[in-house]
This record gives structure tokens, C-alpha cells and sequence, in this order.
């Protein structure tokens, strides 16, 4: 699948969201995004913090970080997950419910949601884990204050727009393919290598949901997310024909 290959089911789940545009909307992404309140709003404070805190552009330069900056916020960050993650595996699966032709409730989307909890937590929890990480080591290197350090700091660069093209892989193999945290990160950064065209054009594409959403506020969290993910469903379904 190339590059175009995304873009033609993204205008597809456009299409399917128009036809259901009141089951998506009350049954698929009002329980999502109900249940990322408590992230949306660790986020927002996190955010506030930073953005108030005159000395944090500086602290951050030279590495010098409050333990609450270091530990607390990634540790508010993997409890406010506890239902997110899971929650976000429901979607998924409710979309994928939607394109066989299957009902889909707040009944099945809580049955997911508790199927995948631990699961989906675990996996969310690795997956920041490994951007936190990169972001660190990202900002060392480039506050040496030497070129070979800030050349190591620019080619980190690459691992953590890797993470960002893994992304959209990562619940629909965990859901079509009922894998663990390793085998669904180690399958989605195969088919990140093996389809590139696709993979940048699935971040392209969540990329600019997301922008989005910051100008359309509650329409976007309403409508959105079920679009994202059908096309991240029907994606993965095409390339993982190529295994079978």
C-alpha cells in the first residue's frame, strides 16, 4: 500500500460517518471521550504549569528539572491512562465493529473497555515510556553544549518520528491480532518499515485531525476520533493480507 492508500480510506470513513453520524457520535466517541476527562485535564494542568513557570525554558535547557517535573507529572500522566488507554482500545474496536456490519453500544464499548484494561493500559504506559525517553535524551545531548553531542540530539530526532508513525498501528493489531504489549510494538514498527508510504500518510492524516481538533473543541471529540481510527482499521486489515 502507498502513500495514497490511507488518504482513499480516510474520505471512505468520511463517508461512513455521514451515514451513521448519530450512532458514531453517541455510541462510539461520546464514551471516549468521556472517558479521557481525567487525562484531557492532567494535560491541561501539565500544560498550565509549564506555561506559568517563567524559569521552566531555562531549567530545561540546562537539565535541571524538579522531581515533581521528572516523576510526578509522567506518573499523573500513566494514572489518568488508567482510562484513556482502554477506552481508546474500545473505540477502536467499536469502529471495527462498525465496518463488519455490527451494532455497536455503550454495552460493547464497556465490555471492551474492561477486556483490554490492562492490556491497553500497559501498552499506553511502554508507549510514552519510550517517548519520555527519547524527548531526554533528545534535550542531554543537545545541552552539552558541544556539536558532536548536538548532532546526536538532531539524529534522535528520527527515533521519535518513528514513535510518531507506529502510532496508528498500535490498537488495531493489539485488537485484530489479540497480541501483547511487545509483539504489538515489534508488529507495528514491521509494518512501519515495510509499507512507508502508508505510514507517512497515516500521520499526515492524524496529524491533521489533531490540529483540528484544537479549532473544533467538543465537535471534534463528538466526530473525530471514529474517523482517525477507521482509517487506521481498514489500513492494518489491507496490510495485514500481505502476511496471511
Amino acid at each position: 500500500m502507498g502513500f495514497s492508500g490511507p488518504i482513499k480510506y480516510f474520505w471512505q470513513s468520511l463517508g461512513s460517518l455521514y451515514y451513521d453520524l448519530f450512532v458514531i457520535a453517541t455510541r462510539v466517541n461520546a464514551p471516549w471521550a468521556i472517558s479521557l476527562i481525567p487525562w484531557s485535564l492532567a494535560f491541561l494542568w501539565m500544560i498550565s504549569i509549564i506555561l506559568l513557570d517563567e524559569d521552566f525554558a531555562s531549567r530545561a535547557r540546562d537539565l535541571s528539572f524538579h522531581p515533581f517535573e521528572l516523576i510526578g507529572l509522567p506518573v499523573i500522566t500513566a494514572v489518568t491512562m488508567l482510562s484513556a488507554a482502554p477506552a481508546t482500545a474500545a473505540l477502536y474496536n467499536a469502529v471495527m465493529r462498525l465496518d463488519n456490519f455490527e451494532s455497536v453500544g455503550w454495552g460493547s464499548f464497556g465490555a471492551t473497555f474492561k477486556r483490554y484494561f490492562f492490556v491497553a493500559w500497559r501498552l499506553a504506559i511502554v508507549d510514552l515510556c519510550i517517548l519520555y525517553v527519547l524527548l531526554l535524551a533528545m534535550l542531554f545531548y543537545w545541552n552539552q553544549g558541544n556539536n558532536i553531542f548536538q548532532v546526536l540530539a538532531v539524529m534522535v530526532l528520527y527515533p521519535i518520528i518513528f514513535w510518531l508513525m507506529i502510532q496508528p498501528y498500535l490498537f488495531p493489531l493489539m485488537l485484530a491480532l489479540d497480541l501483547n504489549v511487545r509483539d504489538t510494538l515489534r508488529n507495528a514498527a514491521v509494518l512501519t518499515l515495510g509499507n512507508f508510504g502508508a505510514s507517512v500518510s497515516l500521520l499526515v492524516i492524524t496529524t491533521i485531525s489533531i490540529v483540528l481538533g484544537f479549532f473544533l473543541n467538543v465537535l471534534a471529540y463528538l466526530l473525530g476520533p471514529a474517523v482517525v481510527a477507521m482509517v487506521g482499521v481498514r489500513v492494518v486489515r489491507d496490510l495485514l493480507k500481505q502476511y496471511e
